[in-house]
């Protein structure tokens, strides 16, 4: 087998992996080649060391998963996507959702504050009677809460519209993964 041979086997291998890790596995045993060849080793000499032709130098899990069956394997993927995704993903997402619930029943109060106080002094009650002078102070208050409370429906609703589109990012490369996966 030659050193282009390898690097085809190598591509073919680990075409699970991303462009870049399979360049980077390439580049690695290219400098292997390049520094025995410069100390006097032949092509051979490190074919043979490297277990060539018969098996490359892989992994110990490499070499225990290459005896399973594909269907276990797809299963083995899909438990462990599973299982991260309950630990990793659904408990944080759901803290998050019950959090931007909480802050949107929050700003939602907060809008609608301002129309409780001006319903007071459209019926006035008898505790109003007399603060009628801090009228214009209560006017400010009023729109300073309807204010903060479009702030932050408006903050709340762009962070969960950003946590939707990394929601939606994860669950096509957990997709991509699996299919991955079913072509072993």
């Amino acid at each position: 087998m030659t050193r282009e041979e390898l690097y085809g086997h190598l591509n073919d291998r680990y075409h699970i992996l991303p462009e870049r890790e399979r360049q980077r596995i390439i580049r690695f045993y290219d400098d292997l080649f390049e520094k025995a060849l410069a100390e006097g080793r032949t092509e051979r000499e490190v074919m043979e060391a490297l277990g060539y032709p018969e098996e490359p130098a892989s992994s110990p899990v490499s070499r225990f998963f290459s005896q399973w069956p594909a269907r276990f394997k797809r299963s083995l993927v899909r438990c462990a996507l599973g299982g991260s995704y309950l630990i990793f993903v659904f408990g944080p997402w759901a803290f998050v959702f019950t959090l931007f619930l909480v802050i949107g029943t929050l700003s939602l109060s907060l809008v609608l504050s301002p129309f409780a106080l001006l319903y007071l002094f459209i019926e006035p009650a008898p505790v109003l009677m007399h603060i009628s002078t801090g009228a214009p102070l209560l006017f400010f208050l009023s729109m300073l809460l309807l204010g903060l409370g479009l702030w932050i429906g408006w903050f709340a609703l762009r962070v969960t519209r950003r946590l939707s589109v990394l929601t939606r990012q994860y669950v096509q490369s957990n997709r991509k993964l699996i299919r991955d996966a079913n072509s072993l």
